[in-house]
């Protein structure tokens, strides 16, 4: 089928793309023009963003930013045709549902839940009392709501703490930018201030002291699970705690039990991956937050044997989505995000496990890479130069 696919600039809108060319669907990539341009403008064409050096894109259409007035007519425009619209960034997914009666009128589905529920499942500060009125565990939360609630938690702080925005609506950041570990009373005033600055009043909670675990989910429209994979992070980036450097499919059927139960509550139609710790000193599961879209690991679950958008979109078209169990043991790194941690460990002299794991993993051609692919290899140059040079990528 003919799939829309956004996000031009993201490695999971990479991963997306690539595992939609691998289940045989013809791809069209929308890329958006930075905002204030002109559709065909020199700032739009300064730059060839990852995606669309893939060999799995048939099409990449231009697309002017959300910003301006003609975003939605644009988008309706382009997708005419497809017959499924995948939109990556959490700020695609919201701007795609605010259109779906006209997509859907035009013969485009949107497999996505509707804005309450997405807008429910993305704000930790309502998605977390939901869950442990359901029976979740969950770190032990604060908002602090003004100045002097911010100084009388530094004041009494019992490190480490850990700072997050509240949600990422309208943003576009990195991961590790959207929260902070602090160590000191002024760690915390600092990083409060500038998360504050992209949101206000960011949630402050306890660290966990334990292993990072995600739990990826395909639900129907009666929020029943389709599809479903359990991974462990073996190492993150920043290497204190952060998104997936290096993960293993694993087989957690306590977590996949909470995560399905989390899913039901919510109602959820889609893909979803619902991140949780595990505590090191009791083993309880903490629910850490739901992404309510495609995950970064992403290439981690087709390696195991789950095509998550392939089966996204067959549900989108009521065909047959049944999955075969995913294999345990698979893993996968994102080397460039690997190696920073590495770098950041040995500079610090702290966790030389990291830096022993990246180099043991490095000699082990059984490891996957997230990025680069030997059959779509000029995304990966692509991507390991904008790292390394600077662009405007985004993930």
């Amino acid at each position: 089928m003919r799939v829309f696919v956004t996000d031009a600039d993201n490695r999971i809108a990479l991963s997306v793309i690539r595992a939609l060319g691998h289940a045989g669907h013809q791809v069209t990539l929308g890329r958006r023009s930075p905002p204030g341009s002109a559709r065909n403008g020199a700032a739009a064409a300064r730059f060839v963003p990852i995606c669309a050096a893939s060999r799995y894109v048939s099409e990449c259409r231009l697309l002017p930013s959300r910003e301006e007035a003609s975003a939605e007519e644009a988008l309706i425009a382009a997708t005419a045709g497809h017959e499924v619209l995948i939109p990556v960034s959490i700020n695609e997914i919201f701007h795609a549902l605010r259109l779906r009666a006209a997509l859907e009128s035009a013969g485009v589905a949107l497999p996505f839940t509707d804005e309450q529920r997405l807008r429910r499942a993305n704000a930790k500060d309502v998605l977390l009392p939901l869950a442990e009125s359901n029976g979740l565990a969950v770190p032990w939360t604060q908002t602090p709501a003004d100045a002097e609630s911010v100084e009388r938690v530094a004041a009494g702080m019992r490190a480490p703490l850990v700072l997050k925005l509240r949600d990422d609506e309208g943003l576009v950041l990195p991961p590790w930018e959207r929260y902070a570990i602090a160590h000191t009373p002024g760690e915390f005033r600092a990083a409060h201030a500038r998360l504050h600055a992209h949101r206000p009043w960011p949630l402050v909670q306890e660290f966990i002291d334990g292993e990072g675990y995600g739990v990826s989910v395909l639900c129907d429209h009666g929020g029943e699970p389709r599809a479903t994979l359990a991974h462990r992070r073996i190492r993150e980036y920043p290497p204190a705690g952060g998104p997936s450097a290096c993960a293993e499919s694993v087989e957690a059927p306590e977590a996949v039990s909470l995560a399905h139960r989390l899913l039901r509550v919510l109602g959820w139609f889609g893909v979803a991956m619902v991140e949780f710790r595990r505590e090191r000193t009791s083993g309880r599961w903490v629910l850490m937050e739901v992404n309510p879209r495609f995950w970064g690991s992403l290439p981690l679950a087709e390696a195991a044997g789950v095509n998550f958008p392939d089966l996204l979109c067959r549900m989108a078209k009521g065909m047959e989505t049944s999955a075969r169990p995913p294999r345990p043991g698979v893993r996968m790194r994102f080397l460039f995000l690997d190696l920073l941690g590495a770098w950041q460990s040995a500079r610090s002299g702290s966790r030389p496990e990291v830096v022993d794991g990246v180099l043991a993993d490095l000699c082990n051609p059984r490891v996957r890479d997230g990025v680069w692919a030997w059959d779509d290899p000029r995304p990966g140059i692509r991507y390991g130069l904008t790292r390394l040079f600077g662009g405007p990528m985004t993930g």
